[in-house]
């Protein structure tokens, strides 16, 4: 993979964790676009976001200045690209994700059991033949 290319972290990493957009992704592609641009495509964590920086190259920023900054900073495997007043941001390889997302917490993406799909299913079709005879009459 070359430094033009990047990870596309919803392919990747979709299935398991929340995905967002850059905040650039509204002005380059506009408020209501439905645009698949990897480069702006950002893993939510709790104590800040995962992004792509080139290559198999992360970048983690958080977003405080505290604890998990400083514990970030101490990984042999993170490199420090910005130390700032309201956080950090470090790189570091695809291959060190789990190190790095077990300090700054990537949010899960909601998983439903069997029984609570199919009650959800039950659910919403009951309601959608409940709108449909609204509507016939």
């Amino acid at each position: 993979m070359s430094e033009t290319e990047c990870i596309d972290l919803g392919e990747r990493f979709g299935q398991e964790y929340k995905i967002g957009h850059d905040s650039a992704y509204n002005v380059d592609y506009g408020p209501h676009a439905r645009r698949q641009d990897p480069w702006l495509l950002t893993i939510l964590c709790r104590h800040g976001h995962i992004y792509p920086h080139g290559g198999t190259t992360l970048a983690a920023s958080t977003n405080l200045r505290g604890a998990i900054a400083h514990r970030l900073m101490l990984l042999p495997c993170c490199e420090v690209q910005q130390d700032g007043s309201d956080g950090v941001t470090v790189l570091f390889d695809l291959a060190d994700f789990e190190e790095v997302a077990a300090i700054i917490q990537p949010r899960r993406r909601r998983r439903l059991k069997e029984a609570q799909r199919l009650a959800c299913t039950e659910r919403l079709a009951n309601l959608r033949s409940q709108a449909t005879r609204r509507v016939a009459n």
